[in-house]
């Protein structure tokens, strides 16, 4: 008898713990997965809308570098972080090297100076300092070199005499290549076929460490990414609340999942989730 009752009190104590956590926590979950469904629909909204305007937007770019005006294309990246950063991305405290040695200033100065030199050699090619410079060579500064117009500029004048050189060494702008990345591209080509070696710290070394600090400054901002960051998340959610893909965990190490089978013990039907092959 006393078994009995014992294994009474306890069925009831159990039966008003369950009553206790169904009043408390069916509700709320059930509109927890309401609200999840209201969320998740206007993020598959706010994709389609996104996938509109990055569309218009590669449209007008491809129109833009159609008429070789590429100051005109609007870059998604910069569209990106400039969004990111109002969100509340953490800026990295990495510092862009300085070059060591000669500025850029000073050794284009340099060059300028060699090609004008250059472009007023007699034709027999002998320097005032009896050095030997080839006819190819002497044509090419003749051609580079560029008088400055009267009330002309300084950037006006640079633009010029760098689109001379471009044309003498048959090195045009290409398509993704800034005006800055195209110039640096000139004064290197320009610095070779003049024979001419910056003073201090060499092209290749500097631009590997340039490289490097850029490449520390993607990592960390990829890595505070509230975007990305609030993704992974939400995409984990996804899987576990939104798929049910609980029972399951064998499959969540594969990128894409093309069908879900029940598993032993399961009883529920045969899950599938169709996604977009690579």
């Amino acid at each position: 008898m006393l078994a009995k009752a014992q294994a009474a009190a306890g069925k009831a104590a159990l039966e008003r713990q369950a009553a206790a956590a169904r009043a408390e926590h069916y509700g709320p979950a059930a509109e927890a997965l309401q609200t999840m469904y209201k969320l998740l629909a206007g993020v598959c909204h706010s994709a389609l809308v996104l996938e509109q305007h990055a569309l218009a937007i590669e449209g007008m770019n491809q129109q833009a570098l159609g008429n070789d005006r590429r100051d005109l294309v609007i870059d998604m990246d910069i569209l990106r972080r400039a969004v990111l950063d109002t969100i509340g991305t953490r800026h990295a405290s990495i510092v862009v090297p300085v070059r060591t040695g000669e500025t850029d200033e000073a050794f284009e100065a340099r060059l300028w100076s060699v090609v004008a030199s250059n472009a007023g050699v007699a034709p027999n090619g002998k320097k005032e300092r009896g050095t030997t410079v080839s006819a190819a060579v002497l044509a090419e500064c003749r051609a580079m070199h560029v008088e400055r117009r009267a009330n002309e500029g300084d950037d006006a004048y640079s633009a010029r005499r760098w689109a001379a050189v471009a044309g003498a060494l048959r090195l045009q702008l290409t398509n993704g290549e800034t005006e800055a990345d195209h110039r640096e591209r000139l004064r290197y080509a320009l610095a070779r076929r003049l024979n001419v070696d910056r003073k201090g710290e060499s092209d290749e070394a500097y631009q590997l460490r340039l490289a490097n600090a850029h490449s520390a400054l993607v990592t960390a901002r990829e890595q505070s990414d509230p975007l990305r960051a609030v993704g992974e998340k939400a995409l984990a959610a996804i899987k576990r609340h939104a798929l049910g893909l609980e029972k399951i965990a064998l499959h969540r190490q594969h990128a894409e999942v093309r069908e879900l089978r029940p598993m032993s013990g399961d009883t529920d039907l045969m899950r599938r989730y169709g996604r977009r092959s690579d």
